[in-house]
Formats: structure tokens, C-alpha cells, sequence
């Protein structure tokens, strides 16, 4: 066995020649470990005041499964995917869903942000003392380690990943990566015991994958280490121990992963999010280099950052002179980079360690959910910035350089610390996240359509209806370019109902304005009519894909069409939302506002009796009755009783009529939807409410339009 360069623990926190009284001081591990927490909450305590923005209302607020502590609770996060109760996806992290059950159920939090945030902090200070300690035992020296710890505790870059509350996952599987990479390089180095000392290893890799995905990547790193710094058959013997003992833990992950992801389905990427996942291979790889460009660029200069780069605020490479320029500056830099310091052990290691944990999201492998986002850089650029400490600590050898370099990473910590405290408070909540996401990306569609949802929700008057239009149409500009296949429903479905919002507000204005009217209800009846195509298409590429989208845009195209005046073509749209959805009680409402539009007033009874059948909801049955006292019964009989104690008269002969050709339709509907215990019991009570004939259920209906 050869005799391993990494320093010994025992003369790991001892200052090198040069590095002066200040190393003294930082010799003293409590004392740095006290410093690197204090910097990190002076850099975040602002942070704690923020509320629950982006996904965490979804993840944390309107998940069922981290409201209570039960083993039911646990069970559905152990078997089902990151998202749901909202669908299935590629994500599979019960761990870091077992800490948000924690913080709202064990800890008392519910939704109070400040306890969610407090524990994201704390998992912050951390990783940043492990980073430290880490650097520490490769290094063997003082200076070097504290700068790299001092400057990612504060890097703006990472607010995403700890003020952001759900950027959780990230802290976690950072936790656990950089824990099993300490304890392996301490096992490495003693010796005794080293085959048990991987057993706690094995299963730091395992946690860090349930609680997201990319942990995986340590693994590389750990055998990074071995190859730079031990080398030899006992060298390889151990790699295979290594194997060995994460053969299980790690195994059990990717089996039950595999198995909750196969219940699910395979994860669908849509292209707006990324468009690298619909680009050529070579095409996608270009762009996935720049990109990586332009995490380094925010590393150095954070001045503008954002919650969101999606389409096309980053346009796919078209394999320009300035496309291959950045990619060729990458590359060459990097390559030289390395060059410098393969002298430099530790310096190499920490940049191979940033390229190993940034390549599962890096789309340069495969192409994942998103094409950037700020939290992803979060353990890589734990590496680069540990590069940064060491090439500066190599430079600045004699005491003058060395306090120059001292004074140099203090500016830097402190004028990073500055940019993160101000960045916290852009995730005060999603109004102000999604300002200043358009302010720093303003060619993401998705900010927009994000700002527009946001200022709607902000305002329950909807009094700011036109700057809400004005997001949502700049959204909608930014994708109508693109093909229908790649296109999102979501924005021109939201910027037509915020069109009907705005028709209906002008339509009760006093004096109405009816040319504004009809123009409103047009736009929204442009836009929706492009949902429905987009909803269509969407439902035919995915098997068994959701009809659900298509109906919602009928819907609203309906009540656009009603608007127009053009009853006939908006009952069109009720009806075929209503094939889409037939439980949906609002298809209902809106045919029978065409069909009393048309004076159509015994179809539209019928259509109320069925739909509250059907939906179950009594408001269209007590619709329907406020119908026959308004005329829609010739004979006068449908009624018994007055005012709320008013109901259906059985001895009527229309009301039989009506209830038994709504219930022979609600049949049919109830059975197609699969109900059938519901359509027997439909059948029954009408037989005795009504004595509606047997024949009537068994012959197609068409009476009900």
C-alpha cells in the first residue's frame, strides 16, 4: 500500500510557515466553526422573514401528506413521486418530504414560514462548516479552507437553494454528499477499522438520494479522491469494499425509486421548461455549454438574478461564431485551468468535484426538467469557489500577499453577503419573486405568465385587471412564435380568462362601453381557441393523457362566445366540454345559458336536471326550479310549496317528463364515465320517484343537447 498525501488529522488545523497570527486564530476549529455560522446568518436571517413562494405553497401548504404525523402519511410519501397528489413525476425525494412533515406537523409550523426557514438555515450553516472541514483535511492548511467556506456561505447564487424554502433538497443531498465524503477521507487515512467506517458512508450516499436525485454524483467524487491520492492493488481492493457496501443501500433506493416511477409513468419534460429536451443531441450539448457558461458568469457577477430561464429567455445554440466562441472560451479555460493545477492537488480535486456534482443536472448527459436554475450550482459551487481559495492561497505565498489576499476574499464575502441579503428579499412571496425574475429575465414566458398569476391572486378585487393583461400578453407574445407541439396551454388559457374578467368588469361599468366589450370577448376568444389546440395536441401525444385541459378552455370558450352574442356556437362549446367532462357541473350551466338565449326554455330545465344528476351539485336543481316559476312550465303544476320550501311537484306530468328524460340521460353519461353504481341508483330513484318507463333507459337519449 502506498503511503497516503493527504495531511494527517492531527496536523490538519496547524498554520504553514507565512500564514501569520490571523491563521492563529483560525487554527481554533470552534472559533471558525462559530465565525462561518455567524456569517451565514448574518447573510440569511432576512430571509426568515419570507414566505412561502414558488413551489412551496404546493409542495408544503396544499400536500396533504405533511400535515399530520401518521404512518399513513408516510406510507403515500414512501410510495409516491415528489409532486404528488398533482400527478406523478420524474422527481422521487420522500426524505426531504419527510422534513417538510416535520417542520409543519412534529414542530408545530404549519404555515408559519419562519420555522421552514430557520431549519434551512441551520442546514445551510452545516454544510458550510463541512465544506470547511472538508477542505481542511485535503489541504492541510488554515487560510485556504476558512476563504472557500467564508464565500460560499454568502455567494448569492445559493439564496435559491436556502431562502427558497423547497430548495431544501438541495441542502439536504449536500449535507449528506459532503458528510460521506469526509468521513471517507478520515477512514482513508487512519486505517483501522476502514471496511465499518464505509458502512455509515454507504448510507449518508443513499440518504442524500432520497432527498434528491443528483447525491448520486458523490460517488465519483469518492472515487476521485482514491484515484489522486492512493493508488496501487490495496488502493483497489478498497474501491471494491466501497462498492460493496453501498451495493445495498444504494440498490434499495434505485429499486423502490424504480418502482414508485414506474407507477407513475414515465416523466414528461415540456419543452418551454427546457428546450434542450426537444433540441438535435449536438444542439442540445452547445447550449447545455453555455449555459454552464453562464452559471459561471452569476457566480462571479450575481448582479441580476432569477427564479426562472425558461423559454426562450436562453435561445438554443444555432451554431453561430458566438455560439462556438463562449463554448471554445469554456473549454480552453477549463483545459488550462486544469493544466495549472495538476500541481495543485487539492485544487484539482475541487474542480473535478464541481464538474462531477453538476453533471446530473447539467443536461449534458440527458436532458432534465430545466434548462438553469440557480439552485443547482449550489454543491458545485462549493468546489469552484474551494478552487478559487486554493489558486489565491498559492499565489499570495508571503505575508504582504497574504493579507492582500486576506483583504481581498473579506470585500468579496462582504459585497457578496450585501447582494444575498438584498436577494432575500425578493422571496417575500410570489409577487415579488415573479418582479423580479421578469426584471432579470425579461424573455421568460413563463415569468410573465407567473407575474400575471401573481398580481391576480394579489387583489381579490381584480382592480389591476390591465396590468395583469399586460404580463399575460407579453407572455403570450413571447410564445406564439412557437409551434403548437412544443407550446404551453397554461398561458393562453390564463390570458383568455383574464380577457373575460376584464369584459365582464367593463360590461357592468356604468356607462357600459359595448365596442371594449366585444373587442375583449374577441382577444379572449383568440386565445382560448389556440388552448384548445394546444390542450388537444398535448392530450394525443401522451397515452391516456388528460381531456381535462381541453374541456376547462371550452368551457371558458363558451362564456367568450356568449359574450359575442352567438348562443348556437356557444352551446357547441358547452356540449363538447361536456363530452370532455362530464362531471363538471359549470358545461351545464353555461348550455343552459345559451339555450334560454336561444328561448329554448324546456331543453334548458332538462339540461339542469342532468347536470345536477350527474355533478351531484343541488345549485343546478334549484336552477332549474327558479326556471319553472319563471314560465318554463306551461301547465303551472311543476311546483309545490313557495320561496326555499318550494320543490318538484312528482304528480306533474312535466316535471315526469323532464326528470325522466334527464335521468335516462344522466344514465347514459354515468355509465360512460364508468359509474355504474351510480347510474343503477339514478335508474332506481327515478323508476320510484317517478315511474319513469324501463324502456326509456335503454334507448338513446337525445333530448338533452
Amino acid at each position: 500500500m502506498s503511503r497516503p498525501r493527504i495531511p494527517a488529522p492531527t496536523r490538519a488545523l496547524q498554520p504553514s510557515a507565512g500564514e501569520g497570527s490571523a491563521s492563529r486564530l483560525l487554527s481554533h476549529p470552534w472559533a471558525v466553526a462559530a465565525g462561518l455560522a455567524l456569517l451565514c446568518i448574518a447573510a440569511y436571517a432576512n430571509g426568515i422573514t419570507t414566505g412561502f413562494a414558488l413551489d412551496s405553497r404546493q409542495l408544503i401548504l396544499r400536500d396533504p401528506r405533511v400535515h399530520a404525523l401518521t404512518w399513513d402519511n408516510l406510507r403515500l410519501i414512501a410510495q409516491h413521486t415528489y409532486w404528488w397528489p398533482y400527478g406523478e413525476s420524474g422527481l422521487y425525494r420522500p426524505l426531504t418530504t419527510v422534513t417538510y412533515l416535520l417542520n409543519y406537523a412534529a414542530f408545530g409550523n404549519g404555515e408559519r414560514p419562519a420555522g421552514y426557514h430557520v431549519v434551512n438555515v441551520l442546514l445551510h450553516i452545516t454544510n458550510v462548516v463541512l465544506l470547511w472541514r472538508v477542505v481542511v483535511r485535503l489541504t492541510g492548511r488554515v487560510w485556504p479552507p476558512v476563504a472557500a467556506a467564508a464565500l460560499w456561505a454568502v455567494v448569492p447564487l445559493s439564496t435559491e437553494a436556502v431562502t427558497n424554502i423547497v430548495g431544501r433538497a438541495d441542502l439536504l443531498a449536500t449535507a449528506a454528499s459532503l458528510s460521506a465524503l469526509l468521513l471517507y477521507v478520515r477512514a482513508r487515512e487512519t486505517g483501522r477499522g476502514w471496511n465499518w467506517r464505509l458502512v455509515p458512508v454507504a448510507c449518508l450516499i443513499a440518504a442524500g438520494s432520497l432527498a434528491k436525485e443528483s447525491a448520486i454524483a458523490i460517488v465519483g467524487a469518492l472515487l476521485l479522491v482514491e484515484a489522486l491520492w492512493w493508488s496501487g492493488r490495496a488502493s483497489r481492493h478498497r474501491l471494491l469494499m466501497l462498492a460493496a457496501c453501498c451495493v445495498v443501500p444504494v440498490g434499495l433506493w434505485a429499486w423502490q425509486r424504480a418502482l414508485v416511477l414506474a407507477a407513475g409513468g414515465a416523466a414528461e419534460f415540456p419543452f418551454t421548461d427546457n428546450p434542450i429536451a426537444g433540441a438535435p443531441f449536438w444542439q442540445g450539448r452547445l447550449t447545455a455549454v453555455q449555459v454552464m457558461w453562464r452559471y459561471l458568469t452569476l457566480l462571479a457577477w450575481p448582479a441580476r438574478l432569477s427564479a426562472d430561464y425558461s423559454y426562450p429567455q436562453i435561445p438554443l445554440a444555432t451554431g453561430t461564431l458566438a455560439d462556438w466562441a463562449s463554448v471554445i472560451l469554456l473549454v480552453t479555460g477549463s483545459v488550462a485551468a486544469l493544466w495549472q493545477l495538476r500541481v495543485l492537488r487539492p485544487a484539482l480535486f475541487f474542480a473535478l468535484f464541481a464538474l462531477i456534482t453538476f453533471l446530473p443536472a447539467s443536461n449534458l448527459l440527458f436532458a432534465t426538467g430545466t434548462i438553469m436554475g440557480e439552485r443547482l450550482l449550489y454543491l458545485p459551487s462549493a468546489g469552484i469557489l474551494a478552487v478559487v481559495a486554493i489558486g489565491i492561497a498559492a499565489v499570495a505565498r508571503d505575508g504582504a500577499r497574504r493579507q492582500a489576499a486576506t483583504v481581498f476574499v473579506a470585500v468579496v464575502t462582504m459585497a457578496y453577503g450585501a447582494r444575498t441579503v438584498a436577494r432575500n428579499r425578493d422571496w417575500t412571496d410570489d409577487l415579488t419573486l415573479w418582479r423580479s425574475t421578469v426584471a432579470a429575465a425579461p424573455a421568460s414566458a413563463k415569468a410573465h405568465r407567473a407575474l400575471a398569476e401573481a398580481l391576480y391572486e394579489a387583489d381579490p378585487t381584480h382592480r389591476n385587471l390591465d396590468e395583469v393583461i399586460a404580463s399575460a400578453d407579453r407572455a403570450v407574445a413571447l410564445l406564439e412564435p412557437l409551434e403548437d407541439e412544443r407550446n404551453t396551454f397554461q398561458a393562453f388559457r390564463q390570458a383568455g380568462a383574464y380577457y373575460l374578467d376584464k369584459a365582464t368588469q367593463v360590461e357592468q361599468a356604468t356607462p357600459a362601453n359595448p365596442a371594449e366589450r366585444r373587442r375583449l370577448y374577441s382577444r379572449a376568444l383568440h386565445l382560448l381557441d389556440r388552448a384548445v389546440v394546444i390542450a388537444r395536441l398535448g392530450a394525443s401525444q401522451l397515452p391516456g393523457g388528460s381531456m381535462e385541459p381541453e374541456a376547462d378552455a371550452q368551457r371558458l370558450r363558451a362564456a367568450a362566445i356568449l359574450g359575442l352574442e352567438n348562443p348556437s356556437l356557444a352551446l357547441v362549446a358547452a356540449k363538447r366540454s361536456r363530452e370532455l367532462s362530464p362531471l363538471h357541473p359549470l358545461g351545464y350551466r353555461l348550455s343552459t345559458s345559451a339555450l334560454l338565449a336561444m328561448h329554448r326554455d324546456e331543453e334548458a330545465v332538462m339540461t339542469l336536471l342532468t347536470g345536477s344528476i350527474v355533478s351531484g351539485d343541488q345549485a343546478l336543481g334549484r336552477d332549474a326550479m327558479s326556471l319553472y316559476a319563471q314560465g318554463a312550465d306551461p301547465e303551472g303544476c311543476a311546483l309545490v310549496g313557495a320561496g326555499a320550501s318550494a320543490a318538484l311537484n312528482p304528480q306533474c306530468s312535466t316535471v315526469v317528463r323532464h326528470s325522466c328524460i334527464a335521468s335516462a340521460a344522466a344514465l347514459q353519461i354515468l355509465t360512460k364515465a364508468g359509474q355504474t353504481g351510480r347510474a343503477a341508483q339514478t335508474r332506481d330513484t327515478a323508476t320510484a320517484a317517478f315511474a319513469c318507463p324501463a324502456d326509456l333507459f335503454d334507448r338513446p337519449n337525445g333530448l338533452v343537447p
